[in-house]
């Protein structure tokens, strides 16, 4: 169930967060990015920097509650 409320309300969270980032939301991402690809794989900051990923995203909504739900829900999926 956890895995169907990601799926469903990030993708809805992209969806809007593509049509409002801006040059520094792109940037966030891109950096957030760099960290991943020179990150060891798997290791002990792979999850932390995904979680990153996502929790940026949902921050170009300007909404906090968004953003909170987004990981927590990134992080229902790890218990």
């Amino acid at each position: 169930e956890v895995l169907q409320a990601r799926e469903f309300i990030e993708s809805a969270v992209a969806e809007k967060a593509a049509s409002l980032a801006s040059a520094a939301d792109i940037e966030a991402m891109d950096a957030v990015l760099s960290r991943m690809e020179s990150d060891v794989h798997p290791g002990q900051s792979t999850l932390a920097i995904d979680r990153a990923f996502h929790t940026t995203v949902a921050a170009i909504l300007d909404n906090s509650v968004i953003e909170r739900v987004v990981g927590e829900l990134f992080d229902q999926r790890m218990t």
